[in-house]
């Protein structure tokens, strides 16, 4: 079907007097097939390689299905690549318009819906020629924006070649690579069987300082991820990741995955290099990850991951903007995470031209658990050229049982505090905290010497074993203060109290979760014995210091053994609690109790009680609501499962319940259904539509029949970040543009560059809307680089036309007003009206 896309731009319409043109342009749309493999052969009719030489010949984004006679497994041994010599390559073009998508999950016996994977077919590089000098790889992209899931891919190690390889080439006037691909589900590495198998490298880096972008290595949600393991050099690595400017979705996402393990996720397939130099033996390698100052995006997501079984971890080098969140990091040799920060400044040689001025943003560790038994092994590394400062913050995660240091800037051991602290080098080798006592009813006491008249984060933590050289790990993190130094860099601290937390609120249950360290500090008991606290300084620019001195509990037993713990709740504005039984409560446990029976829609109030020798304590009051809310986007699932296209109102094939980036409401204004879509890294807050009679003033010249979306996000963990903005309004097909309010100085003005289109999806007519908007832009109400975008905007009409999106005086459609208007102006301006078919 034909769908017409109407762009406006500002108020640019019939602005010039001349001859007015309305041109219609219908591009030939390209037709996606399907082909089908049925055999296991090297070539020919029904063969992978035919039906990827079949896909790059068929213009549009294709699917390659599997049907494989017979039950059991199917082994594929290719005599050569997949790569464009015979034109069998993953895809062809650098704009992604004539990608494959290779889906193993398709052959019957496969199962893709969850960990452990269920895979039927594998392709297995051992019959392929000897590659001498550069690796190559068993698939090889031509173009970007391919997808390959549902395969084992193995068996490249003894004739050099990787899984998957990422190919320089000029592309409109700069070195780029070709590997814009998403990989799903897949065993790198691997054998159906989860035996080891393994590649030169699971995915090769790109090479010669070409830019490597949009990259995909798992995803969020179950059976998404890969299990990458025993490839010979690294898992993944990627090279030269430069987010330049809008659209900013072009990162590395690494999410979901297990490194350096077998698809259960419990036996060692490490990802090893026999050699030595920079990133040696590490599962991710990362360098030369880069964001400049028109996006704030993060270069390299990586998250969520299982890694274990290597010299590192993670290997990060003179990168920044770079976020490693959520990730559990294991028996590494050398450490979890290595992360040297990045230069100021890149040389433009290195990609597109004028990237002289690349903006160096935090590199972001946060929320991991980093652990191992190796003899020397650390927990992360900060190391960079010493004049650099690295900007790399290292806060709330679970990191012990290192044998050698926490954190350790400059990769040299503990590094002494200095007074004021001017020196210079990795994280400018900030100054830690100081620890002086735990005793009872003080949890901590201590002081802290650094820069005069700045502000900080400490982070405190308690550790069941102290690292050896008497400075700390941080096993859990209990919870963070905020300080500002004097004027000769001094201060002093104590406790801070925190409280449990509200987990998984559904319709009629509640998950509570208290952890016995809140109880510590409410009660003021001490740390059992044996176990020890430390702590840790952020600055404002985002450097984290080492851990401070460890201090031992003067504790005991006693302080945690015999001690009970129950919730209490009521509904926001009563005076009654109901309380949950009461179970035992010994350190370090904590203490987690569903609730049901709970009102729909409600706001509750509850508090985390504990009884023990000294009496009752009580922690502060939390509060939650009791709505299903899988992404914790603000709206329930109910309504999002309800929304048009079966749940999937913004058409991307995943239900908009389970994604952070998307929300799908009722309009209040309209009753239909209105949706907002952000960047994949974002965690939409809010979203509700608005009147514009809600304003503090009313826009004299235009209406919004529709409203005005409101929205308040958050991305990636970093702040000036950009992000796409695609707004989805049902029931609506009529010729707007785009307009923003501003409550700070209430004045109203078009966003320039705005696409809006009219077209269906699921038999429904919408109107959609693309602009681009940046924490702390003109777009951004509160106008604060803070982390947090906030934006009101609204499909506009002139104030003549009705809100039914026809003239109140003639009935006339406002498509037939837009023409009219341009005719009696005479306005030279080209109304330009494109054509596409929307599946």
């Amino acid at each position: 079907m034909i769908r017409a896309k109407t762009i406006l731009k500002g108020l640019s319409l019939c602005v010039v007097f001349a001859a007015c043109v309305v041109t219609f342009a219908v591009p030939q749309t390209a037709s996606a097939a399907t082909f089908t493999v049925i055999n296991t052969n090297n070539s020919g009719a029904g063969s992978l390689r035919q039906a990827l030489i079949d896909s790059n010949n068929n213009a549009g984004i294709d699917t390659v299905t599997f049907n494989i006679p017979g039950g059991g497994t199917h082994l594929i041994s290719p005599l050569a690549p997949y790569s464009s010599t015979d034109g069998s390559s993953l895809g062809t073009g650098m704009d992604g318009s004539n990608a494959v998508i290779i889906d193993g999950c398709s052959q019957p016996g496969s199962d893709c819906s969850q960990f452990p994977l269920t895979l039927t077919v594998q392709v297995d590089g051992a019959s392929l020629p000897t590659q001498s000098g550069t690796a190559t790889a068993i698939f090889n992209p031509s173009g970007v924006g391919s997808t390959v899931k549902g395969l084992s891919i193995t068996g490249g190690i003894t004739k050099n070649y990787s899984a998957f390889s990422q190919v320089r080439v000029a592309y409109n006037g700069q070195f780029v690579c070709t590997g814009g691909f998403t990989l799903q589900s897949n065993f790198i590495g691997i054998n159906l069987d989860g035996t080891a198998n393994g590649n030169n490298a699971g995915v090769g880096g790109c090479t010669n300082s070409a830019f490597s972008q949009n990259v995909r290595i798992g995803g969020p949600n179950p059976g998404q991820g890969n299990v990458i393991g025993s490839n010979k050099s690294y898992g993944i690595a990627s090279n030269n990741i430069f987010i330049t400017t809008a659209p900013t979705t072009n990162n590395w996402i690494i999410e979901g995955n297990y490194f350096g393990l077998d698809p259960t996720g419990t036996l060692p397939r490490p990802n090893l290099n026999g050699g030595t130099g920079t990133g040696a033996g590490a599962n991710i390698q990362i360098s030369c990850a880069y964001t400049n100052a028109d996006t704030g995006m993060p270069g390299a997501i990586i998250r969520n991951n299982k890694i274990a079984n290597g010299a590192y971890g993670i290997y990060a080098s003179r990168s920044s903007g770079v976020t490693i969140q959520g990730n559990e990091i294991k028996d590494s040799s050398t450490a979890g995470i290595f992360a040297a920060g990045a230069a100021a400044t890149r040389a433009a040689t290195a990609g597109p031209p004028a990237l002289s001025a690349v903006v160096q943003t935090p590199f972001i560790i946060q929320a991991n658990t980093i652990t191992s038994g190796s003899a020397g092994s650390k927990g992360v590394v900060a190391a960079t050229d010493p004049t650099v400062p690295s900007r790399i913050t290292i806060r709330q995660n679970s990191i012990y049982n290192n044998n050698s240091l926490g954190i350790d800037l400059g990769n040299n051991g503990v590094t002494a505090n200095d007074t004021k602290d001017p020196d210079a080098g990795p994280n400018t080798i900030i100054n830690f905290p100081v620890l002086t006592q735990t005793a009872a009813g003080t949890l901590v006491e201590g002081s802290y010497n650094g820069l005069p008249n700045q502000a900080f984060t400490m982070d405190y933590y308690a550790s069941q074993t102290a690292d050896p050289s008497g400075y700390g790990e941080g096993q859990i993190w209990i919870g963070s203060t905020s300080f500002t130094t004097d004027g000769d860099g001094n201060v002093t601290f104590g406790p801070t109290p925190t409280t449990g937390s509200a987990d998984n609120v559904t319709f009629t249950t509640a998950s509570l979760h208290g952890s016995a360290l809140d109880w510590l500090k409410i009660s003021g008991g001490a740390l059992p014995t044996g176990w020890s606290l430390a702590a840790t300084a952020t600055d404002v620019a985002g450097n984290t210091s080492e851990f401070s001195n460890a201090i031992a509990s003067s504790g005991n037993a006693a302080d945690s053994t015999g001690r009970t713990a129950f919730f209490r709740y009521r509904k926001q504005g009563t005076t009654t609690w109901q309380t949950t039984p009461t179970q035992p409560l010994n350190f370090p446990s904590s203490y987690d109790q569903n609730l049901t029976g709970l009102t729909q829609d409600t706001t509750y109030e509850y508090q985390l009680v504990v009884n023990g020798p000294a009496g009752e304590s009580a922690g502060s009051i939390g509060t939650f609501a009791t709505i299903a809310d899988s992404d914790n986007d603000g709206v329930s699932n109910t309504i999002e499962d309800a929304a048009p296209n079966g749940g999937d109102a913004n058409g991307d094939g995943i239900q908009d319940s389970v994604q952070m980036n998307v929300a799908s409401f009722v309009n209040s204004i309209t009753g239909k259904y209105a949706v907002l879509e952000l960047d994949p890294s974002c965690q939409i807050n809010t979203a509700s539509m608005q009147a514009e009679s809600s304003d503090a003033v009313s826009d004299v010249s235009y209406d919004y029949p529709v409203g005005l979306m409101n929205f308040k996000t958050t991305c990636g963990g970093s702040i000036g970040f950009t992000s796409p903005v695609r707004q989805y309004y049902y029931g609506v097909q009529a010729n707007f543009m785009l307009r923003k309010y501003n409550p700070s100085n209430q004045t109203y003005f078009n966003i320039d560059g705005a696409a809006v289109e009219s077209l269906s999806m699921g038999g429904q007519s919408l109107t959609k809307t693309s602009f681009d908007i940046t924490d702390g832009g003109n777009l951004d109400a509160d106008g604060i680089v803070n982390g947090t975008i906030s934006d009101p905007a609204g499909l506009a009409v002139p104030a003549a036309r009705s809100t039914g999106g026809t003239l109140a005086d003639t009935g006339q459609s406002t498509g037939a007003f837009l023409i009219a208007a341009l005719s009696m102006f005479g306005a030279a301006t080209v109304l330009a009206v494109r054509k596409r078919s929307i599946e």
